[in-house]
């Protein structure tokens, strides 16, 4: 009763549970007590069986001393050194016989390396011998085969190197081999597409290809020498306002074309007259035909080269000629729309500067690009040569946009990368160039990558967070 609470102060299932704990402990304790005194007894039990064998241990002990002292006269140890004295005195010779055996391997590994050493000095001069070479001592032997066996691979990495471009030039012959077969497939193809029937008809047709580039290229002179004369003026107009004037007032460029007649028919005469003197110069050299045989192989290869590369000659320019005449085909099919599309973008990019771009032609009669400044003026047309850095960055993305505005639309859109183009721009066209390549961004994606980061607070500031994705690399 003294191990529970006063029962008014819980209530039964706490007494209950509290009455549990005490008899598990209780139990526990019990459990513990009675595991001493079994561990206690079997002490007990143990002690007395050492007793029981404490005389035999005694007996065993005392034959082993008998045993003990007959062994070490065996050995020829003192009969009065104990056991643990009589084990270091074995260790001791345990040692000794292990460095004597070390001691005779060291001696033979001594032989061997000995007669190594002979066998190398023996190899050594029959090099030497080999070689051709007094001996001069091992020492000096050794150092001469290792000289010699250094140039020996410095020999070997030559003849390597040379076998490696002899491979090379072996390769790149059988390149120049398919890529002749390739060229002369190409020839019969362009004959084809021209419409020859073989090699022969190649000459005229070439004449006629250069006689009609020469009339295109006249004309096209004509045609810009007429709008420089028109000032702006419709051509029409202006050549029914010509023809209105009469005869009398066409002298004066009628002269003038005589005059550049005249000068090239002095060239024409000036040519004929260098090739008289390469033809009399050739026959001079013909009727040399007592020359030595090696002058006149020389001047077959010579010929078989003259021969090919005319051949080749020929070839390019009637590529060339087929080129331009496609390209004369497409510029004008496009250029007309590609330059109303590249002036609008270029108008665009620039903040309206200039009001777009033509085509206009150089000292050599060249057509070349310019762009037309906003306002009227004398100096509308500035070349590119004439454009600072940044407006040359401006033309070549307008004609960028231009080119991918005119991709075919049944087509996938190309992607527009860009990178860094508007470090040359000021603020004003660099605004201007985002909202154009924003709008462009309709039909078309546009990666512009820089390192600026006023670029980029220009880009949000006019397109705001919802016109463009920024995305910041890592290095």
């Amino acid at each position: 009763a003294a191990f529970f609470p006063d029962e008014r102060a819980a209530p039964l299932p706490v007494l209950l549970g509290q009455a549990r704990t005490l008899i598990a402990a209780h139990h526990q304790e019990v459990g513990a007590n009675r595991e001493v005194l079994r561990q206690q007894e079997a002490k007990k039990n143990a002690l007395r069986q050492v007793r029981a064998e404490l005389p035999g241990q005694r007996q065993t002990l005392a034959a082993l001393g008998e045993s003990w002292q007959a062994d070490a006269l065996a050995l020829g140890i003192p009969a009065g050194l104990r056991p643990q004295g009589a084990l270091g005195l074995l260790r001791a010779r345990v040692t000794l016989f292990a460095e004597f055996d070390r001691w005779r391997a060291a001696s033979a590994e001594a032989q061997v390396l000995g007669q190594g050493i002979g066998d190398f000095e023996k190899e050594v001069a029959d090099l030497v011998q080999a070689l051709h070479r007094p001996s001069q001592g091992t020492e000096s032997d050794v150092a001469h085969l290792w000289d010699a066996a250094a140039k020996a691979e410095s020999a070997g990495e030559k003849a390597r190197l040379l076998t490696e471009q002899i491979d090379a030039k072996t390769q790149d012959q059988e390149l120049a081999r398919a890529e002749s077969a390739r060229s002369q497939q190409q020839f019969g193809a362009l004959l084809k597409e021209a419409g020859l029937a073989d090699q022969s008809e190649l000459a005229a047709f070439l004449l006629k290809l250069e006689e009609r580039s020469r009339c295109t290229t006249q004309l096209a002179t004509v045609r810009q020498l007429l709008a420089g004369l028109a000032r702006g003026e419709a051509l029409e107009d202006f050549v029914a306002k010509v023809r209105a004037e009469g005869e009398a007032g066409l002298m004066g460029a009628l002269d003038a074309v005589n005059g550049e007649i005249a000068a090239l028919e002095s060239q024409i005469e000036t040519r004929q007259a260098a090739r008289q003197s390469w033809l009399a110069k050739r026959a001079g050299l013909e009727a040399a035909s007592d020359a030595a045989a090696t002058h006149q192989q020389q001047a077959e290869l010579s010929l078989a080269t003259l021969r090919r590369d005319a051949e080749r000659f020929a070839r390019l320019q009637l590529a060339i000629s087929l080129l331009k005449a496609r390209i004369d085909r497409f510029r004008e099919q496009n250029q007309g729309p590609f330059m109303e599309k590249a002036g609008r973008w270029f108008a665009e990019i620039t903040g309206g500067d200039f009001a777009g771009i033509s085509a206009v032609f150089d000292a050599g009669d060249q057509p070349v690009l310019a762009g037309v400044r906003a306002g009227e003026g004398e100096q509308r047309m500035l070349e590119i040569a004439g454009m600072s850095e940044g407006t040359q960055d401006q033309l070549f993305l307008a004609l960028r946009l231009a080119g991918l505005e005119m991709h075919p639309p049944e087509q996938e859109p190309l992607p527009l990368i860009l990178d860094d183009l508007l470090v040359h721009f000021d603020d004003r066209r660099a605004t201007s160039a985002l909202q154009a390549l924003h709008s462009f961004g309709a039909r078309s994606q546009v990666i512009l990558f820089t390192h600026h980061q006023h670029l980029v607070e220009l880009a949000t500031k006019q397109l705001g967070s919802a016109g463009l994705h920024l995305h910041r690399l890592r290095d």
